[in-house]
């Protein structure tokens, strides 16, 4: 039971009953009436029950299938032109009355005001108390942008807003201008504008050191993009690794690099003439078909041991056999030499490669001759026109001999 009051009617007047539950009921209706609002004991506050369960106020009533809302309203009558757009007209505050520690205050408040004066929309503020000077500040706030739009703002100590998000999903950090379908980040004069990603719970360490992955615009106007960490950088497409930076610098690309130009080229290294300078140069370059290590050619006697005279030379050079042929790879006529002929004659100057090379199937491991090294046949050239030159030397004292002879 409980000492209720029950509201009248215009046959009957209001009804008091009492008792000594220490319970408070409200009701209205007709009859006995219907419980509106119950006080407990322990001065709980009920509306449509009479139990209420929490500490402090509950509210219920049944909602249906098509829900009508439970809704706790906070109303303003005022109907003006003369809004503000810096006080709110309607607060919602959490106090503490414990003065042990900075006194009884307001730990935080949501708070509604006016958009403009007059009136019409209004902004939802989240506040919060700064405990180093016991003042409320905004963290939180929602606005009206036009039609079926809002941005939300985010707040740091002292009132500056410090990130914007748009219903379009447009995010700004620095900024309450967000640019358009993108996340933009700025930073004040003389500050570096950083944006950092760290995982396997190691977090940055200002922007020098720890293990994130940082994207800095600095004041320098350069762009930096850093692994802070001592690891590679990877970069993929279509959820697989094309290239990475190493921890000490070097650079592996998996398939093809084009230089001057953006077109892509698979399985291949194209430079464009536009990048490429004329010149002579010092050293040829050379490609190791086992290693795949691209080397310059020097022939300098520092890399040179067990130095001997060449065994080929003028009887080698007649078993060779200049070709005219098509080239198929770049589609054109050239003069030279069949790798395959010249192995057995010469297979120093022969480079052996996988014939996957050529066919570009991984199946294909046959060990081939691949090309055919032009510049060192220089030497067995010039040991051909040695024994030729001694030769005609020995031709021309026979020759002399006889004419003497014959005199």
């Amino acid at each position: 039971m409980a000492t209720t009051i029950t509201a009248g009617n215009a046959t009957n007047g209001a009804a008091i009953s009492s008792d000594s539950t220490g319970i408070l009921e409200l009701k209205s209706g007709t009859g006995s009436g219907t419980t509106a609002m119950t006080v407990s004991t322990g001065q709980n506050v009920g509306i449509g029950t009479t139990s209420p369960s929490v500490s402090g106020l509950e509210i219920s009533r049944a909602t249906g299938v098509s829900p009508t809302p439970v809704e706790l309203r906070l109303t303003t009558t005022t109907n003006d032109s003369g809004w503000s757009t810096t006080n709110p007209w309607g607060r919602l505050s959490f106090y503490s009355a414990d003065a042990s520690v900075g006194g009884a205050k307001v730990h935080a408040s949501i708070q509604t005001t006016a958009q403009s004066s007059a009136g019409g929309n209004s902004n939802l503020d989240f506040f919060v108390t700064d405990t180093a000077n016991g003042t409320l500040f905004r963290t939180l706030s929602f606005q009206g942008a036009g039609t079926n739009t809002t941005q939300t703002l985010f707040y740091s100590g002292g009132g500056t807003n410090t990130m914007t998000l748009t219903t379009n999903g447009d995010l700004a950090l620095g900024t309450t201008t967000p640019t358009t379908d993108s996340i933009s980040f700025v930073r004040g004069s003389g500050k570096n504008a950083i944006l950092e990603l760290a995982g396997n719970g190691n977090p940055p360490n200002n922007a020098g050191a720890g293990t994130c992955f940082s994207l800095l615009q600095a004041t320098d106007n350069n762009a930096y993009i850093y692994n802070r960490a001592n690891a590679p950088m990877v970069f993929g497409t279509n959820n697989t690794e094309r290239a990475r930076i190493g921890a000490s610098g070097g650079l592996a690309i998996v398939n093809g690099l084009a230089v001057g130009t953006s077109t892509i080229f698979t399985s291949s290294i194209f430079f464009a003439s536009a990048v490429l300078s004329a010149g002579a140069g010092s050293f040829p370059l050379r490609w190791n078909s086992s290693t795949g290590i691209v080397t310059y050619d020097t022939s300098s006697r520092f890399v040179k041991e067990n130095i001997e005279d060449s065994p080929y030379g003028l009887a080698e050079v007649m078993q060779l056999q200049p070709r005219k042929y098509f080239r198929v790879d770049d589609q054109k006529f050239e003069i030279g030499f069949v790798a395959d002929e010249i192995q057995p004659i010469l297979p120093e100057f022969v480079p052996i490669i996988q014939k996957s090379t050529f066919t570009k199937n991984e199946e294909d491991i046959e060990a081939i001759a691949g090309g055919v090294n032009y510049e060192k046949l220089t030497a067995v050239l010039v040991k051909a026109i040695q024994e030729l030159k001694a030769e005609l030397d020995a031709t021309k004292a026979e020759v002399a001999a006889l004419k003497g002879a014959a005199q």
